[in-house]
């Protein structure tokens, strides 16, 4: 989780507006956690955020300061948390800001999960 949260930060600094505002939250939506960092920023347009998960993918759109990178940050992101059972999208308002929001599971959540899909391929 330090590199999904290293990465997810590191962008919001990275790419978020000189002196514009980033947050963190966290929120216990009942079978699991639900994390999100916002950064206001230039957002994502909704044709491209498809892209965004995607191996050696950069965005290149007006504004966009260019940095340099392995383009797998964000790849990378989404594995280790689908590896932990949990899921991540993007939500943005173009010119304005951005946030990635993942959800894991609660432990004892996870725990179960694991012990199902373990008898079910040994059925």
């Amino acid at each position: 989780m330090r590199i999904v949260f290293g990465n997810l930060i590191g962008n919001a600094l990275k790419y978020g507006r000189e002196g514009g505002t980033i947050r963190l939250r966290v929120a216990n939506r009942g079978d699991h956690y639900e994390f999100g960092v916002w950064n206001e920023g230039i957002g994502i347009p909704r044709e491209k955020m498809g892209d965004l998960f995607q191996k050696f993918r950069r965005l290149n759109q007006a504004g966009l300061p260019k940095r340099k990178g392995t383009r797998v940050g964000l790849f990378v992101t989404r594995e280790i948390v689908e590896l932990h059972g949990g899921a991540i999208r993007a939500e943005s308002e173009e010119g304005h800001w951005v946030e990635f929001i993942l959800a894991l599971p609660k432990p004892d959540v996870a725990a179960r999960q694991q012990h199902a899909e373990r008898a079910g391929a040994s059925a």
